[in-house]
């Protein structure tokens, strides 16, 4: 519920050419859909030159990083932390149900292209979200 909301909070941030610290301190785990948008900003903020830290990630979420072969994320991962500013906000989840799966979609597609053990793991989803997208835009019509 989060993933979009979240997305579009740092692909503001890269687009602003801002740099980008994503502090995972509140994180006991991450979803595949979270992981997968994490990679997305990430190397959207490679591309555009904008400087990424991840912050305080937690040895479980460390893990996951390295079983999905997020190795673009990774790069970004750092043991100091910079402190935060005191004027963020929380994220407001998202409850529209194309966008979730649009969003669900783009980070698993992200995950499967980053070796042919998660394509394996992800073409049933994968191909369960397209389907999904395509009935709600049929019913919109």
């Amino acid at each position: 519920m989060f993933g979009a909301p979240f997305h579009d909070a740092c692909t503001a941030q890269v687009d602003s050419r801002l740099p980008l610290i994503v502090d995972l301190s509140a994180c006991e785990y991450l979803d595949s859909t979270f992981l997968g948008t994490l990679h997305e900003v990430t190397e959207r903020a490679e591309k555009a030159g904008v400087p990424v830290r991840i912050q305080a990630v937690p040895p479980a979420v460390g893990r996951l990083f390295e079983e999905l072969g997020m190795d673009r994320v990774i790069r970004h991962v750092t043991t100091e932390a910079e402190h935060l500013p005191a004027n963020m906000s929380s994220l407001t989840s998202c409850i529209n149900d194309e966008r979730n799966r649009q969003r669900m979609l783009r980070a698993h597609e992200a995950l499967a292209g980053l070796s042919e053990r998660n394509r394996q793991d992800f073409v049933h989803l994968i191909e369960h979200l397209r389907s999904e997208i395509q009935r709600l835009q049929g019913d919109r019509q």
